[in-house]
């Protein structure tokens, strides 16, 4: 097994909460950025196209 020292533990450890950081961050960032962006991209195209993304804002549908 290999011995590891104190300041070796204290270094991992620390690694270890900077790469936790950068995750929490990435997770944050695609929650508050990335999706509500590409809602609004489909939504946007929806329009542009001229049909919705949501059924129900169509209308009724004949079956």
């Amino acid at each position: 097994m290999l011995a590891l020292s104190k300041a070796n533990l204290e270094g991992i450890l620390g690694l270890l909460v900077i790469v936790a950081g950068f995750a929490i961050c990435a997770a944050l960032w695609y929650l508050m950025v990335w999706r509500p962006s590409r809602a609004e991209r489909r939504e946007r195209l929806a329009r542009e196209s001229g049909r919705s993304q949501d059924p129900r804002a169509d209308g009724p549908t004949r079956g």
